[in-house]
């Protein structure tokens, strides 16, 4: 036998004794992690190429994954009718609630991300994030005292948190409670320097106290700058400080980098009511 024959006949052999190579299996952990950190493309990607024979699929862990990515996406239709679908079928599981509940609250069905969010209360661990969602919901309906109490539980989990301390911050806001919104913002704000959200909301609370200085405002440039002098000065008015709030939206008007309808309208409310 040549040899070239004999390395095929040992191939041959070789590939006849090879045990049967094992389905591949799906790395759910990673792919969660993906998610988790912000990883979307990779993790679509991921699930995009799970094949149908891979390992011991486990349709529903799956399934929760694509609900998701999908709300971590933003896709919040699809997110709420996948973690519905999960629910149905697992009645008991804090994820499921909690991810059908978030995404109801992004889609503004307040009483759906209620029913969401508040039923597996009893029957979970408790959550900052989930009860911090709980009481946007609870505000959106009006509904201050459950609010309030969602809001301080989820201070108590994690008091160190920006966008739980903003959240309730702005709740505090809406009920024209300045003072007490303005400690948490003032946390919040130390806490995410960089976020413009919490700044916003600081300059209202700080302005409706007239506490809101020109120099707080100087500290942004440009059209930040603008938003952060009309914000202050609505809050102005609000809060009844109309020569304040007059002053303020003059500057924004000026400091703005193109004409502001949204300005100019606040500027006219003003103006409308010292006018009297």
């Amino acid at each position: 036998m040549s040899s070239r024959l004999r390395r095929l006949a040992v191939i041959a052999f070789a590939w006849a004794m090879a045990p049967p190579v094992a389905a591949a299996e799906i790395d759910y952990r990673a792919i969660e992690q993906a998610i988790a950190g912000g990883r979307l493309v990779q993790a679509r990607a991921m699930l995009a190429t799970t094949p149908a024979s891979a390992g011991e699929v486990d349709p529903v862990r799956l399934r929760a994954l694509t609900a998701s990515l999908a709300l971590a996406e933003g896709r919040n239709e699809i997110a709420r009718a996948l973690f519905t679908e999960l629910l149905a079928g697992a009645p008991q599981s804090c994820a499921f609630a909690r991810g059908a509940g978030q995404a109801a609250l992004r889609l503004g069905d307040w009483k759906q991300a209620i029913g969401f969010l508040g039923q597996p209360a009893t029957g979970c661990p408790p959550s900052a994030r989930a009860l911090s969602w709980l009481g946007v919901a609870y505000g959106r309906e009006g509904r201050w005292v459950e609010s309030d109490s969602a809001f301080r539980e989820a201070l108590k989990i994690a008091p160190d948190d920006p966008a739980i301390l903003n959240n309730a911050g702005y709740s505090l806001l809406r009920q024209s409670r300045y003072l007490e919104a303005g400690v948490l913002l003032e946390r919040a704000a130390l806490l995410a320097p960089g976020s413009v959200r919490i700044a916003n909301n600081l300059d209202i609370a700080l302005a409706a106290q007239g506490r809101f200085a020109r120099a707080e405002a100087a500290r942004a440039d440009g059209q930040l700058r603008a938003d952060r002098l009309n914000n202050a000065g609505y809050a102005a008015y609000q809060a009844g400080r109309l020569d304040t709030a007059r002053a303020f939206l003059s500057e924004a008007l000026l400091a703005s980098d193109t004409y502001s309808p949204k300005i100019a309208a606040n500027l006219r409310l003003v103006e409308a009511q010292l006018d009297r």
